[in-house]
């Protein structure tokens, strides 16, 4: 078997994948910047964010069914295509000093649509690409890469718009589209398998998560997972600030923690299922991580921080370990024909769990404080990982292949 490194065309998906996410990730900050030059107010910027975000759940389902008619690698050229194009219309924009709200949250919608479409196309692209054996390991170091990708983007975008401003930023990320198109151009046309019957509608994905048992008890777990780690999201930042007395950078500085253990759980998570198989190994990333999330709602002043550092960054290699190998589970498990709609169908549900939690979050911290609302979540974490040792995971090694 050839290594992954060797692999010309998976080197350069796996480049565009990467120069994508960064791009994508400081576009989230350059849209809000221009916004705020441009003296828009704070509501103003929070409709960026939704207009961004609401693709997801608008589209979702109906990605997942073009991605499985459309050649993934035709839709990540064309959504390259789009969102360099878009980009660079708000950077020209700001430049002349024309730039409107009306153009800054359609732009956000643009790239947001995007964005869903390319999470999907390059999630469903990697078959056609990468053998079938080492589809695992393709996903593993694609995750790394992009976890780092969104770890340090932030801090890239800073320094960008730092020394470009917020229209420097919009063409940096306008540049990494335009590299993320160059690279999967390169990969020229895949070879097309014989044609098979594909499963009819766009509820297709959805109704097969459903009824699947391992399907449907992976997706459960992982929307439970995100609904909680959302719920913990929506108020550490209060918590840190307001209840343990952090400054902002020493704050921002525990936060990175569990970006940090995602790459680390990207990174790991290879060698986890080699020794332990892919069934065995989600159970033991599950269910060796989530406890530690209990430690986050402990945390107080003083040394009592690390307890915050140490929870995050279990609590980000046990999600991203997991999501790695369920991932890459889904394409060695799931028919071609119907793998973006499943796909599609798993985005939606953890998706919409995500800003449930966040609300879940609010609501809690309003009616009984901060601290028991992180209990909440790290309860919640738990739980999620306990439904998955009670399912059906528990009684094979190995998840799975398709026949």
């Amino acid at each position: 078997m050839s290594s992954l490194t060797r692999h010309r065309r998976f080197r350069l998906v796996w480049t565009g994948s990467t120069a994508e996410t960064l791009g994508l990730t400081v576009a989230t900050v350059a849209l809000p910047l221009a916004a705020t030059e441009a003296g828009a107010s704070a509501a103003v910027v929070a409709l960026l964010a939704a207009a961004a975000a609401a693709p997801a759940l608008l589209f979702g389902l109906a990605g997942g069914w073009l991605v499985d008619h459309v050649p993934p690698r035709r839709v990540i050229l064309t959504c390259d295509a789009v969102t360099a194009l878009t980009l660079l219309t708000v950077a020209l924009a700001a430049w002349t000093q024309a730039l409107s709200m009306v153009h800054l949250v359609l732009a956000a919608f643009v790239v947001g649509t995007s964005a869903l479409l390319l999470s999907l196309a390059y999630r469903t692209v990697l078959p056609s690409i990468v053998p079938s054996a080492q589809l695992p390991d393709a996903t593993a170091r694609m995750q790394a890469t992009e976890w780092t990708a969104r770890a340090g983007g932030p801090g890239i975008a800073g320094l960008v718009m730092q020394l470009a401003g917020a229209a420097g930023g919009a063409v940096f990320a306008a540049v990494t589209a335009l590299s993320s198109l160059i690279t999967m151009a390169a990969t020229g046309p895949a070879k097309l398998a014989a044609p098979r019957e594909r499963p009819r509608g766009i509820l297709a994905g959805a109704r097969l998560v459903l009824r699947d048992p391992l399907l449907r008890a992976v997706t459960i777990t992982t929307a439970l997972a995100a609904f909680a780690r959302a719920l913990t999201q929506s108020v550490q930042v209060v918590f840190l600030v307001r209840e343990v007395g952090l400054t902002a950078a020493t704050a921002g500085v525990l936060l990175s923690a569990l970006g940090l253990g995602g790459v680390l759980g990207a990174l790991v998570t290879p060698l986890l299922t080699r020794r332990f198989g892919t069934a065995q190994g989600l159970l033991v990333l599950q269910a060796g991580t989530a406890p530690f999330a209990l430690l986050v709602p402990l945390t107080g002043s003083g040394p009592g921080i690390a307890l915050f550092a140490v929870g995050s960054l279990a609590v980000g290699i046990g999600l991203v370990g997991s999501n790695v190998i369920t991932a890459g589970w889904r394409l060695t498990y799931c028919q071609p024909e119907i793998l973006g709609r499943v796909t599609a169908a798993v985005m939606t549900l953890v998706n919409g769990a995500a800003p449930l939690g966040a609300l879940a979050g609010a609501a809690l911290a309003a009616s009984f404080g901060v601290r028991p609302a992180l209990w909440a979540g790290a309860v919640g974490l738990s739980l999620a990982a306990l439904a998955l040792l009670l399912g059906p995971v528990r009684g094979v090694r190995d998840l799975p292949r398709r026949d």
